[in-house]
């Protein structure tokens, strides 16, 4: 069928060029292709899309996190465009349940992003750019603002007519809130009182807290102290020396008086909470990130202070001081803040064009140091930054970068044209996920007039991180190199997320007979939050073949070939085309068509194939065609299940004419 034909090999499946003209792209890489995957191979089909869960309601979904609980499992928290937050319950049930609240109201149309840490999830509330809402905490029952204002009013105190150990003298006492995750407040105004000595301590007028308050604390100074402290508070009671120390602590939010006894030798000795006077209120923040390495929680997104970062507390994740616990980042550059991360233990902090280093000393955070690692690449937004065990990755108006902790590493060269035509209006939208089980990096763009992020830039790592297309000065030529591959999602998501949630392979879970779950979907999944209005999110599923019933538009087209090939690709004469021979296996409807070179060329097809799922196939494929060059697409039709794997090819062709030299 083929014979004086010169058979080209296509041996490498590679990745998706948009940099180079189409007609000068070496063998081994595409000018087209579209939701596939790969392996070092072959091309197919990527994975299909099952839905998860839905909140039932017409919205967006603005947020979505893995709630890490003590035992280690994972819980969903979605989070969706009307301000409505859900959570998973029971476990691995599919079932979305509302967490209400009265306490915490984010604003409408925001977006939530989130840090675990403490056995409890941390959430930021804004438009990604700037806070719009209380940011909060949830512990699995309970979502409560991070924080709380001090209380009002004013407490009193005197002498009870009960005989006790208080020493005679002025002396100032506070009360502060204490909250169900343990935070206590910044403390109402100071009382004072002349103690006549021997005595307890009377105290009326305590102030009520709101829910999430479990008890009232109250701190003393020793006789002759100051109203600027020191405070000293008695956590638990004892008796020392034969005097009765009581506990500083009313631990409920209901009483509205209580009385003390204590000797100011052990007041002393117990806690100081004089720097409780420098507590602040968190504001309103766009994100929140947890750094294991200083065991705090780093905040961003202040409208009025665009390039602060509040840093909380060592293990103190609600207690901010309001005059040291931030660190200013290149305040007069003109840009603000977009993203804080940490990497091989040390923190980095973006700004929307540059990227710094921040290095923590033995003092508050305001005492930090910020080095500059770029002064022209940045973050576009606190969900364009991902961290994983090898690299971190991030996005930017320029490109896309993975970074190490030197100079990021500009990696999207080849798709530059593509990366061009993303909205960065809606830039702050970009959300990057990495998926080191897979060896995929994802990033959710807004393209061309989108206003959410409608596709995903993938690149697969599998190769390692070389450009795809290796040019050399010297002869002139350029080849396919086995580095990373670019290929195009059309999965419209607002972010990505893999969780470690158990599912049980006993038919419990909707759309699996009993033993059907696939092993990896069964332990560990890959959820996309769903960029339509529809409050979905989405598993990636590698035993279906569709997009939650929908067909998967899976197309991968060959670089332009030649059986007599010049410098960049050009064709030395028009060529002829017998046939292909191609090595597939999948099921349902594949298109495969012949790509003449020039601009305005239309495919050919050359034949309209129905793949055998339970057989892998060599197809001898005849089709007449003359060009200088020719390329070959293989689209998998529009109905439910097609997909197919392609994994060798060989195009027949010869000149049928020289060109004139």
């Amino acid at each position: 069928m083929f014979e004086d034909f010169t058979p080209i090999a296509v041996e490498r499946f590679g990745s998706l060029v948009t940099y180079w003209p189409a007609d000068k792209l070496p063998n081994g890489v595409s000018p087209h292709c579209r939701n596939v995957r790969f392996t070092p191979a072959s091309v197919l089909t990527r994975e299909g899309l099952t839905r998860v869960f839905s909140t039932n309601r017409t919205a967006r979904v603005h947020g979505l996190a893995g709630y890490v609980q003590l035992s280690g499992e994972q819980i969903p928290l979605v989070f969706d465009a009307l301000g409505g937050l859900f959570m998973e319950s029971p476990a691995a049930s599919g079932i979305l349940l509302p967490v209400g609240t009265t306490l915490v109201v984010p604003a409408p149309g925001s977006y939530m992003n989130t840090a675990s840490a403490y056995n409890r999830a941390y959430l930021a509330f804004g438009d990604n750019r700037f806070g719009a809402s209380t940011p909060a905490s949830f512990d699995g029952a309970n979502l409560d603002p991070i924080g709380l204002a001090p209380p009002g009013g004013a407490s009193q105190a005197g002498d009870s007519a009960a005989a006790g150990n208080i020493s005679p003298g002025l002396r100032y006492g506070m009360v502060m809130f204490q909250t169900r995750s343990g935070y206590i407040t910044a403390p109402q105004a100071p009382f004072s009182w002349n103690a006549s000595g021997g005595h307890e301590a009377a105290l009326s007028n305590l102030p009520i807290g709101p829910p999430q308050v479990t008890a009232r604390i109250v701190a003393f100074t020793v006789a002759g102290g100051s109203s600027a402290g020191p405070y000293f508070y008695i956590g638990s009671p004892q008796t020392v020396n034969g005097v009765a120390e009581t506990a500083t602590i009313v631990a409920d939010n209901v009483s509205t008086s209580a009385t003390f006894n204590f000797d100011d030798t052990f007041l002393a000795a117990s806690t100081d909470v004089t720097a409780n006077f420098r507590n602040l209120v968190l504001p309103a923040e766009a994100g929140v990130w947890y750094s294991p390495t200083t065991r705090r929680l780093l905040w961003w997104g202040e409208a009025e202070q665009p390039s602060l970062v509040r840093i909380s507390e060592p293990d103190n994740p609600e207690t901010y001081y309001g005059d040291t616990g931030f660190a200013l980042i290149a305040e007069d550059n003109g840009q603000r803040v977009t993203a804080c991360f940490e990497y091989k233990s040390q923190l980095f902090v973006a700004k929307e064009r540059s990227l710094y280093l921040l290095t923590p000393n033995s003092g508050d955070p305001a005492t930090w140091t910020a080095q500059e690692i770029s002064h022209q690449v940045g973050i576009c937004g606190p969900r364009a930054v991902d961290v994983g065990p090898e690299f971190a990755a991030f996005a930017h108006r320029s490109g896309a970068y993975v970074f190490t902790g030197g100079d990021p590493v500009f990696i999207s060269l080849e798709i530059d044209p593509l990366w061009k035509r993303i909205n960065w209006t809606h830039g702050h939208l970009i959300w990057v996920h990495i998926d080191a089980e897979e060896r995929q990096l994802r990033f959710g763009v807004p393209l061309d007039q989108s206003t959410v992020p409608n596709v995903i830039l993938k690149v697969d790592y599998h190769e390692g991180w070389e450009a795809p297309v290796i040019y050399s000065p010297f002869t002139g030529t350029t080849r396919a190199y086995p580095g990373r591959k670019w290929s195009v999602d059309d999965i419209p998501a607002m972010s990505a997320l893999r969780i470690e949630r158990q599912l049980p392979d006993n038919g419990a879970v909707p759309g699996y007979a009993s033993g059907a779950l696939d092993n990896e979907l069964a332990t560990s999944q890959l959820l996309f939050a769903a960029a339509v209005a529809d409050g979905s999110v989405s598993a990636a599923d590698p035993s279906r073949w569709t997009d939650n019933g929908e067909p998967i538009a899976a197309e991968y087209q060959t670089a332009f070939l030649s059986s007599s090939q010049g410098s960049l690709g050009a064709s030395l004469g028009i060529q002829t085309l017998a046939g292909i021979s191609a090595s597939l296996r999948g099921a349902g409807g594949l298109a495969v068509e012949a790509v003449p070179y020039g601009r305005s060329s239309q495919p050919t097809l050359l034949r309209a194939l129905r793949l055998d799922a339970a057989a892998e196939g060599d197809y001898k494929i005849g089709g007449r065609m003359h060009s200088e060059r020719i390329a070959f697409r293989f689209r998998a039709q529009p109905e439910p299940g097609a997909h197919f794997e392609l994994q060798r090819l060989f195009a027949f062709m010869r000149t049928a004419w020289q060109s004139r030299t």
